[in-house]
């Protein structure tokens, strides 16, 4: 007995802590601990089972509705809601079809010379051209009720309206302007003009028009007094911001299918107003965000090698294993971009079996796509790689912090747009670590962004 008596703190502590365990009705759990027969990890997995599976009874036994909830009945409903509301949008086509095919289409001036004919009657004559037709300019000037009448919708954008509408010809009923944060404000004037109402749709959380060398000697000497809400905004979407009323804003994320693909930019962009569904796992499998460390990869002259050929690897996999899902990749500059491209050119000459799958993905309606991310806004695809391109200089060495456009006043915008792309999974390509990227207060919000989020992607845990 003297033998073992060291161990006596121990075994009175170990007696004090199975007392509390009975005390709180643990002591089933702590049973098979003492006995051996399991883990303490697989013994609090039991626990928690237990554990959350009572709370949720209590809470269903508080609530009729969840008592006399029926998953079957549930599922019929929502089926025959999403069916009704196929139905619906459908007949809503029908109804506008139908609407504008009983518009009168006005004829015109059928006779005399070819340049004399208007409306409908110039319309048919240029129909029966095969060479020297109008000017769409021209076409549009002496038949404009005609054109409207036979093509009530038209899609164009804000400088295509400019050059082919002459001012006067065609007022529009509705006029929709998307992807709002990309369309300056003088480009946008025109189209508004042409308006009886105006919708303008867009997200101020990304990328604003491209603004470079275009600061005029004049703008230093404006009279402040004569200034409007449009000189000093970078887009149309900041004009409408100023000037209307009434906005609303989205709130659900209706491309993202697992919570992780937004929950980044819902905390640190969208101040948490979004609507995340909560998925059923962190690890599903095919949704959601993985990460890639790129070993022994190295940074110099806007170029990453390494990180380029595992994309092209990955992207060849992918085509393989995944052909049913779309595919989009996103880099930080055009040099890393076209050295990705490069790479899996490379790989499907190698390889005709990749060769033929990256082909076929390439082939559908959302083609596979290599882009810089400044030219990623208004992209989706089921799936998208990121990669993050900057690393160090050296293999071991540390990077050099110096990431172009992200430190910029815009940086984080251009964040935002790269990493909600995705509709299932989003996986990230990284030559460094987070701890790599030095933040702080001193730093832009595009580098604290891009080192936060890489954070996110390494450990899936958000950075307060």
């Amino acid at each position: 007995m003297t033998r073992e008596i060291d161990s006596l703190l121990s075994w009175a502590n170990l007696s004090r802590e199975l007392e509390r365990g009975s005390n709180l009705s643990l002591l089933p759990f702590l049973e098979g601990i003492l006995a051996g027969s399991e883990t303490a990890s697989r013994a609090r997995e039991r626990f928690e089972v237990t554990f959350f599976g009572t709370v949720a009874q209590e809470a269903i036994r508080g609530h009729d509705a969840l008592t006399r909830f029926s998953r079957q009945r549930i599922e019929l409903t929502r089926t025959a809601f999403q069916t009704t509301d196929l139905e619906v949008i459908g007949l809503a086509r029908r109804q506008m079809a139908y609407n504008a095919s009983r518009r009168a289409v006005p004829v015109g001036n059928a006779t005399g010379r070819v340049r004399d004919l208007t409306e409908l009657s110039l319309v048919r004559n240029e129909i029966q051209k095969t060479r020297a037709h109008c000017k769409l300019r021209q076409l549009i000037s002496r038949a404009s009720r005609a054109v409207q009448a036979l093509k009530p919708c038209f899609m164009m954008s804000p400088l295509t309206v400019a050059q082919h509408l002459p001012p006067g010809s065609i007022e529009f009923d509705l006029v929709i302007m998307d992807e709002a944060s990309q369309i300056k404000p003088a480009d946008a004037m025109g189209t508004i003009a042409r308006a009886k109402q105006v919708v303008i749709v867009g997200d101020p959380k990304q990328l604003p028009p491209t603004s470079f060398f275009e600061r005029g000697p004049s703008d230093d000497l404006q009279d402040p007094d004569e200034t409007t809400m449009a000189d000093d905004a970078e887009s149309i979407l900041e004009v409408a911001l100023k000037a209307f009323p009434h906005k609303r804003r989205l709130r659900w994320h209706y491309r993202s299918q697992h919570e992780s693909l937004i929950a980044f930019s819902n905390e640190r962009f969208y101040d948490r107003e979004l609507v995340i569904f909560p998925s059923p796992t962190v690890d599903a499998g095919r949704l959601g965000i993985r990460h890639h460390f790129v070993n022994g990869a190295t940074y110099s002259g806007g170029k990453n090698l390494l990180e380029a050929q595992a994309l092209a690897q990955a992207i060849a996999r992918h085509a393989i294993a995944c052909p049913d899902e779309t595919l989009g990749i996103g880099v930080f500059n055009m040099i890393q971009r076209d050295l990705v491209q490069e790479c899996l050119d490379q790989t499907c000459i190698k390889d005709p079996r990749v060769r033929a799958a990256v082909e076929k993905l390439q082939g559908g309606a959302e083609g596979l796509f290599i882009k810089n991310l400044e030219n990623l806004q208004g992209d989706e695809r089921d799936v998208i790689f990121i990669g993050y391109t900057y690393g160090p200089e050296t293999v071991g060495g540390r990077p050099q912090n110096r990431f172009g456009p992200i430190t910029g006043a815009h940086g984080w915008r251009r964040l935002n747009v790269l990493i909600t792309r995705a509709r299932c999974r989003l996986e990230v390509f990284a030559s460094m670590r987070s701890e790599d990227i030095l933040g702080g207060p001193e730093k832009s919000l595009g580098v604290n962004a891009m080192k936060d989020f890489l954070t996110y992607a390494e450990t899936g845990k958000l950075v307060d």
